[in-house]
């Protein structure tokens, strides 16, 4: 995959930036707690959430509008130039503005995300889709190992501003690489139609494919059911059960390695039911909420969290390569940032209702019901056809603004696969593609 002059390119920036964001919220509170505004941290980082929301209600619409890789490259300089407001602010003491840019960039990385998402099939081929993804995944999942890991080691050798300043500048050497990652073709839907209006064919599009709807609503349920409890306990039973935080870092650690092998598995097999596949997968998440409940041997712990790691990253490959070969090219920024807007929603309200569920059920019955109701809810799907397959029974197509209408007889190829022309711009894409590594 990385001999793809752009995506090599894309994945070199996004790996970079993503070590940056990392150090990052280390940095923060640690020039918070140095400068005696302890109280002040989780008001701070909490208005990066807030901004990421507001921004996510918008973002599709935007990334479908303009070329996804300018996008990307106006998140990025703002993303820069906020870090660096950031760093005057907490060296100051001003809290306010602290926040506020906290907030800014939140929105500007609700426009990054949805777009990067979405760049990818442009910039592969059809064909490689799978193997991007898995690597793109895998990259991730690495940078969150290292990211938190180099920022303390900066920390101790040198001060939270230069941490600041580093990120500041992974976000400056992904806008270098972002100039070398061109879109293979404009957006389509008509400019002069309002936000609002356009951003209705994304609610569309998603409602019209089952299996797509099915695996957002319960993904979103398992986030609100596990993992406002596994970030919730695990440092609490890892003080508590374990006399440390040791366990509590290595079950971190072991779940990021092992997204990193499930990212790699997905990405050199190919189920021929993708679907329990990528169930399968986030069931086995709740099998940490199990040890923690029963407080099992550390070791085994560790071991539940890097299947769990890898269950999850195995399965999101599948799913966004799903996406991504299902969804009209003009239509994945839409779609995508709808993908991240449930768990935006529902994990506040989860991590607000925790607090008094375990004050009446203690938090041994929350891990075990959240773990099993989790579990039922992600199994229940198998019963679908297209949801065991990932696919629709019959090929869908939408206009610009996300008008469902059947593929007619005269529009299919000479295959029998109906012709998309978001495919035909991907097709022109990997032929330049090709043209330029001659």
């Amino acid at each position: 995959m990385l001999r793809n002059r752009r995506f090599a390119f894309l994945a070199s920036g996004q790996f970079v930036s993503a070590l940056g964001d990392g150090m990052f919220p280390i940095a923060v509170s640690v020039k918070l707690l140095d400068g005696g505004q302890a109280g002040s941290i989780a008001g701070i980082l909490a208005a990066r959430a807030v901004g990421a929301l507001a921004g996510i209600l918008v973002a599709g619409t935007f990334v479908d509008r303009f070329s996804r890789s300018r996008v990307m490259w106006v998140a990025d300089v703002a993303r820069a130039a906020t870090v660096i407001a950031l760093i005057w602010a907490v060296s100051t003491d001003n809290l306010l503005v602290a926040t506020i840019c906290m907030g800014l960039l939140g929105l500007a990385t609700s426009f990054f995300t949805p777009a990067f998402r979405s760049i990818i099939p442009r910039i592969v081929s059809a064909e490689s889709l799978q193997q991007a993804n898995a690597l793109n995944s895998a990259i991730m999942q690495g940078a969150t190992i290292g990211g938190p890991a180099l920022g303390g080691a900066l920390l101790v050798l040198g001060s939270p501003q230069t941490v600041m300043w580093i990120n500041a500048a992974s976000f400056t050497f992904s806008v270098v690489t972002l100039l070398c990652v061109h879109d293979a073709s404009d957006p389509t839907p008509d400019r002069r139609d309002s936000v609002l209006t356009t951003a209705l064919g994304g609610f569309r599009a998603v409602g019209e494919i089952r299996w797509l709807r099915v695996f957002m609503v319960t993904g979103v349920l398992q986030m609100a059911l596990t993992v406002a409890p596994w970030f919730t306990f695990l440092p609490i039973i890892s003080a508590e059960n374990y006399g440390s935080n040791g366990p509590y870092s290595a079950c971190m650690t072991a779940y990021a390695l092992g997204g990193v092998c499930g990212a790699f598995i997905a990405g050199k097999v190919t189920p021929r039911l993708p679907g329990v596949a990528a169930i399968i997968g986030p069931c086995l998440f709740s099998g940490i909420l199990f040890c923690l409940a029963a407080g099992a041997p550390v070791g085994i712990l560790i071991a539940m969290h890097v299947i769990a790691g890898a269950g999850l990253q195995f399965s999101g490959v599948f799913q966004t390569t799903a996406i991504h070969e299902q969804i009209p090219d003009h239509l994945m920024g839409r779609v995508m940032s709808l993908t991240m807007l449930g768990g935006a929603l529902l994990t506040p309200l989860s991590y607000s209702l925790l607090s008094p569920l375990t004050d009446m059920l203690g938090s041994r019955t929350v891990l075990i019901s959240g773990g099993s109701i989790s579990t039922v809810v992600l199994l229940l799907p198998l019963f679908l056809p297209d949801v065991r397959h990932l696919s629709e029974a019959r090929r869908t197509r939408y206009d610009a603004m996300g008008q469902r209408a059947r593929w007619p007889a005269s529009a299919r190829q000479d295959d029998g696969r109906p012709h998309d022309p978001s495919d035909a711009r991907r097709g022109e894409a990997v032929t330049r593609d090709r043209q330029g590594r001659r």
